[in-house]
């Protein structure tokens, strides 16, 4: 059985291996930056450290982006399991821990997407007791009114799976998706859909690449856009709502809520 202290001393060892990573990485960058900002080097010396240089920090920004959600991912699955335990039990006060373990490890992800290039973006931390007392009421509400079906765009799984699970129950109901050319062709097919969850940073093309060729087949769709990065305001289109991961379940169910009532 996976307990606390092990599941702790897990996250430990995986942030820091990852941070370790994208740390190397970026200092790499930098290192190569400082290079060409010198001028010292061969034209084509030049373009080998240009090269060095973007692909140092590409590699920063997608382990800081993939531990991001990694860590949502547990943050997430255990408020759920928080919410289901007995509150006298001895097992809830393991998945506290957990929790605690994943947010701290979270918060240091803030100033790694930093150096990679990123902007910082907020942490919402909450007392997880207010997720599970508000939760009745959210469940007593979409049974009053009609659920909106809600299409999830994300290609990494754990979070995929945390946001399908953490708006089913409340009433929503979800399709999700890998990646945006699945997206396209669910858009095609259920012209219904009321709420796009897009991720920003995605294999196939970017979530603002998404969005505008969605809007070519249902203008009215709802758009929330989710990224550890902040939006970039050059190519950022219209949109209902910006989640900043890592995230909270009570942050995630608040901006479908409202996104959904405009």
């Amino acid at each position: 059985m996976l307990t606390a202290p092990v599941a702790i001393a897990l996250l430990g060892a995986v942030t820091s291996i990852a941070i370790a990573a994208a740390c190397v990485a970026t200092l790499r960058a930098r290192a190569a930056r400082a290079a060409l900002r010198a001028g010292d080097q061969e034209h084509g010396e030049s373009v080998e450290l240009a090269r060095k240089l973007e692909a140092d920090s590409r590699l920063a920004g997608e382990i800081a982006r993939d531990l991001t959600d990694l860590l949502t991912a547990i943050t997430g699955h255990t408020e759920l399991l928080i919410a289901s335990l007995d509150p006298s039990g001895a097992s809830i006060q393991d998945a506290y821990e957990i929790r605690r373990a994943a947010l701290s490890a979270a918060r240091l992800t803030k100033p790694l997407r930093t150096l990679s290039g990123g902007h910082r973006m907020p942490t919402d931390v909450i007392d997880v007791n207010a997720v599970t007392a508000r939760a009745v009421p959210a469940r007593a509400r979409a049974e009053t009114r009609l659920t909106a079906t809600v299409l999830v765009v994300e290609d990494e799984p754990g979070m995929r799976e945390l946001i399908r699970l953490v708006l089913v129950r409340t009433g929503h109901e979800v399709v999700t998706v890998a990646g945006p050319h699945a997206a396209l062709a669910v858009l095609n097919r259920q012209p219904a859909i009321s709420l796009m969850l897009v991720d920003v940073v995605m294999p196939e093309m970017d979530g603002y690449d998404l969005v505008a060729e969605a809007r070519k087949v249902l203008p009215s769709v709802h758009v929330v856009f989710m990224s550890a990065f902040a939006p970039d305001p050059t190519r950022h289109p219209s949109g209902d709502g910006f989640l900043a991961k890592p995230f909270t379940s009570e942050s995630l169910i608040g901006i479908v809520e409202k996104a959904l009532s405009y």
